[in-house]
């Protein structure tokens, strides 16, 4: 039976007459990596700071490490490490003294784990360097430390990568992959920069309008987005029986528009072609198609809004 971190129940959220989060049903399970996505105002920060208790349920639950009884979900969240939005740093501190201000605050046991997240996001040589001459890109390295104090089960990351250079973020991606190998920790990432989340998520969410439009694997993501070959023709019957009698495969699908999308003889369109075009199919168009996250969250999100 697999075992979930966190299940929200028709979890919503309304601001006077405005509801930002409409009745959202998330699953995570454990070891998962879940890309939230979801354009600027979709409502992404305003689910994670309800489920971290930030802000107040308007209706709706949350099933936190199997409990849904609000006092036993307090306790729950301090298996919970999380960067929300723009952490709060102490400027003229350093980056230790900066941790070491949270790990007190926490009640977290041990100054030697200050060491270890500063080793993990590779700040352990700025010493005496204070945090008002960090980079934008070091600053954010330190929150996502702050988050790893205390080594928690469930990390809830809120748009980590912004401000980082390239080296950075495939470091962060890294340590990413690693702590969820290696810990079985479960991770919550939202983040606009959808290439970077296709490297990394084994499970997506994409929120519009407040609503939990789709989640799916990273297995489905693969199915749906895999390379075919789009064929659109004049008689889709006729044109589906040639392909399964003369080219002997049913691997594809039919789609709107009389198009075939054809998961064989991806590089051999010209033979595809030979073979309609020789039982007297017309072929209108045919193309080589595929997408990637991006490509099918897009889609996603305009269907969903010209709906």
């Amino acid at each position: 039976m697999e075992e979930y971190i966190l299940r929200t129940i028709n979890l919503s959220k309304k601001y006077k007459d405005k509801l930002i989060v409409d009745n959202v049903n998330m699953n995570i399970r454990r070891g998962d990596i879940y890309g939230f996505i979801g354009e600027n105002g979709a409502g992404k920060t305003s689910v994670i700071r309800l489920i971290t208790g930030l802000v107040k349920i308007t209706s709706g639950n949350i099933i936190l490490f199997n409990s849904d009884i609000e006092e036993n979900i307090k306790t729950q969240r301090k298996r919970i490490g999380s960067l929300i939005e723009s952490p709060a740093l102490y400027p003229e501190m350093t980056a230790y003294q900066n941790l070491e201000a949270i790990r007190l605050q926490r009640g977290i046991s041990g100054k030697q784990e200050i060491d270890r997240v500063l080793d993990l996001v590779n700040l352990k040589n700025t010493k005496n360097k204070k945090v008002k001459n960090f980079s934008l890109g070091m600053k954010q390295k330190l929150a996502i430390a702050i988050a790893l104090l205390g080594d928690p089960e469930f990390l809830i990351l809120d748009e980590p990568i912004n401000g980082l250079d390239p080296v950075s973020i495939v470091e962060i991606r890294e340590l990413l992959k690693k702590i969820n190998k290696d810990k079985d920790t479960t991770i919550l990432i939202s983040s606009h920069i959808l290439k970077e989340l296709n490297q990394l998520a084994t499970t997506y969410g994409v929120i519009s309008n407040g609503k939990l439009i789709d989640e799916f694997s990273s297995q489905d993501l693969e199915q749906r987005c895999k390379l075919s070959l789009d064929i659109k023709v004049d008689d889709i019957n006729r044109a589906v029986i040639i392909i399964e009698e003369q080219l002997n495969t049913n691997n594809f699908k039919v789609i709107k528009d009389n198009t075939i999308k054809l998961f064989d003889y991806i590089n051999q369109p010209g033979k595809v072609s030979s073979v309609l075009v020789k039982n007297n199919i017309e072929i209108q168009q045919i193309m080589t198609n595929g997408e990637d996250l991006e490509d099918y969250y897009v889609n996603l999100i305009g269907g969903c809004k010209n709906v």
